[in-house]
């Protein structure tokens, strides 16, 4: 018989991450009522590296540049407002537009901001509706590794924690910001 056992620490690390992703809903259900649409951004990597200081880094770095780029689009984005949870950090977005538009601007930049791949841009409607790529008649997000629908991958364990952690690795090690002057010469 296989049986699988929780260690302690174990337990308090998932009882931690499973209350931050709690906070993170209900933050992001009170903050829909507010706005015509809400984008939840996070990073799009295994656990381990989005509660490293460099995620909140490069999601911040990320931001700056979806925000940009949506007032160029004239979506109007809204004040950004973060939480930092044991699951990693999120900003909140919101935007003057409708959802719908919000959703296919952002699946846009998930595929061509130099960092979009790393980024998970859920949209949610004013009254906390979710709009997903399937809504829209868009493609699911495809695997990192392979190219077949990433929940797919996900779900069915389809890639090694070692083949998945070393291309994130190299994507990261691409996407993070160059140190400031300052830290060079420490």
């Amino acid at each position: 018989m296989d049986e699988t056992f929780i260690t302690k620490t174990e337990s308090t690390a998932l009882s931690a991450m499973l209350t931050a992703r709690e906070a993170r809903w209900q933050k992001r259900m009170e903050l829909s009522e507010k706005s015509p649409s809400l984008i939840s951004a996070t990073l799009c990597v295994p656990l381990p590296y989005r509660t490293e200081r460099e995620a909140k880094t490069l999601l911040e770095c990320s931001m700056t540049a979806l925000t940009e780029a949506l007032r160029q689009a004239g979506l109007r984005p809204g004040e950004a407002e973060w939480l930092d949870g044991a699951d990693g950090p999120v900003c909140f977005l919101p935007c003057e537009e409708g959802a719908e538009a919000v959703k296919r601007f952002c699946v846009g930049q998930e595929e061509t901001l130099p960092q979009g791949r790393l980024l998970d841009l859920d949209v949610t409607a004013r009254g906390g509706t979710p709009v997903g790529r399937a809504e829209l008649g868009l493609p699911p997000r495809k695997c990192f590794l392979c190219g077949r629908p990433a929940a797919e991958c996900v779900s069915a364990a389809r890639h090694a924690p070692e083949e998945v952690a070393a291309f994130v690795e190299r994507l990261l090690s691409r996407e993070r910001p160059a140190p400031a002057a300052e830290e060079k010469e420490r």
